[in-house]
């Protein structure tokens, strides 16, 4: 397991809203608008799936570690929240409000170890997408002050991908939640994240043209469409034996942390 580093953004930080996020993509733009609204609800689902287990954690490096993981996800939420300002325009109140009631019937009406399990599965996926991210070229057409910001979760994603696996292995470890719990949360994220691009580029009035069912399909079934990239590595999550640490991503983190000094801070221990 990686050493989880919580880093205070520094920089100021912009706010999303257009459809030329992406240089002359407005489907990959929306898609990366999509992406950063789900964030701050979500982070705070995770954080609320951890904290019950913080006091009865019994390996001390990993109650750290989880103790960091929570640091780094508010983090993350309080970014995200400034960035979707300019999505404003797109009148997402009711669709936030909607995923809000979801989040909190979810925590109400599964158990703490199922949420956990929940939670080890979504945390899979946002490392697989922060994985693509940064290995892609996804972002090299995008404001640099987003782009980086992007990239500084995608690592972070990264650090702490095996934490709550590690953590729902000591307090329960049954498969099957783990399976269940990642397909739910694929699931469910993947719903939301196209129902929203869709709305985006319906307000845009640019959703019934040909180009955009193209560049639509090009997520999905293209060589470099950053959905076909995240599947095979999303699928391993159900390979007997798997653990998150059996890919190694610490040059790549190091990599991407040596590139964004100078817009965070590190948190002291």
């Amino acid at each position: 397991m990686l050493k989880v580093i919580p880093r205070k953004i520094t920089m100021p930080i912009p706010e999303l809203g257009s459809n030329s996020l992406v240089k002359n993509n407005p489907v990959l733009s929306h898609f990366f608008n999509a992406l950063s609204t789900l964030f701050p609800i979500g982070e705070a689902f995770f954080i609320a799936s951890v904290k019950p287990f913080i006091n009865n954690i019994k390996d001390e490096v990993l109650r750290k570690s989880a103790i960091d993981f929570i640091e780094q996800e508010k983090n993350h939420s309080y970014v995200h929240t400034i960035l979707n300002r300019g999505l404003e325009k797109y009148n997402m109140k009711v669709r936030y409000k909607n995923q809000e009631f979801r989040t909190k019937k979810a925590l109400r009406f599964y158990s703490s170890e199922f949420n956990l399990a929940l939670t080890a599965g979504m945390e899979h996926l946002t490392a697989t997408i922060g994985y693509v991210i940064i290995r892609g070229n996804y972002l090299n057409n995008v404001h640099v002050q987003v782009a980086d910001l992007f990239y500084w979760h995608s690592l972070e994603e990264l650090e702490h991908k095996s934490v709550v696996f590690n953590l729902f292995q000591e307090v329960d470890g049954t498969q099957w939640k783990l399976n269940l719990g990642m397909i739910i949360g694929s699931f469910m994220t993947y719903i939301t994240t196209l129902s929203r691009m869709v709305h985006f580029l319906h307000k845009d009035g640019l959703l019934f043209r040909f180009a955009t069912f193209k560049e639509i399909l090009n997520l999905h079934i293209s060589q470099e469409g950053i959905l076909r990239k995240c599947l095979p590595l999303t699928i391993d999550f159900f390979k007997p034996n798997f653990h998150p640490d059996q890919r190694d991503d610490f040059e790549l983190i190091a990599d991407m942390e040596n590139k964004l000094k100078g817009i965070f801070i590190v948190k002291e221990a």
